[in-house]
């Protein structure tokens, strides 16, 4: 697999966030052999990202294209180099999703029953200041 190298600066929202009823730091999760902090950290740097840890979106003053993702996500080094490749021909900014009745959304993740209804993440390109995100859909293979 080729990889991808950028530049962008990826920041992660921490709000302290912890697993529900069990109460452990979200970022210390394992994920396989690595927390989930790590894994981020892992996939980004693959890529030659670099993160930025923030409390809230208001501590983000660059104004240069930027990623940014809730803490509690996880995703993988194909599902950022697809976004890195969808976002480099978007002329505004972008929240991700899954297109509706996908396998994912269908048997992995909890969905609605609404026909039109996408799966959002917390993960967003920003490609200047706006108040206006597009939803983009990311093909799953």
């Amino acid at each position: 697999m080729k990889k991808t190298k950028i530049s962008y600066c990826f920041y992660r929202i921490t709000k302290a966030k912890t697993l529900f009823s069990f109460g452990d730091e979200i970022g210390e999760i394992k994920v396989g052999n690595k927390s989930l902090r790590e894994q981020q950290d892992f996939v980004i740097a693959t890529l030659g990202g670099r993160i930025i840890d923030v409390k809230n979106i208001d501590e983000i003053t660059q104004t240069e294209p930027y990623f940014y993702f809730d803490e509690n996500l996880f995703f993988t080094l194909e599902f950022l180099q697809k976004a890195i490749k969808t976002s480099a021909d978007l002329t505004s900014s972008a929240q991700f999703c899954l297109a509706k009745n996908s396998f994912n959304e269908r048997f992995i993740l909890p969905h609605t029953t609404q026909e039109e209804a996408l799966i959002k993440f917390d993960f967003f390109y920003i490609s200047k200041p706006s108040k206006t995100i597009e939803e983009v859909v990311l093909d799953q293979k």
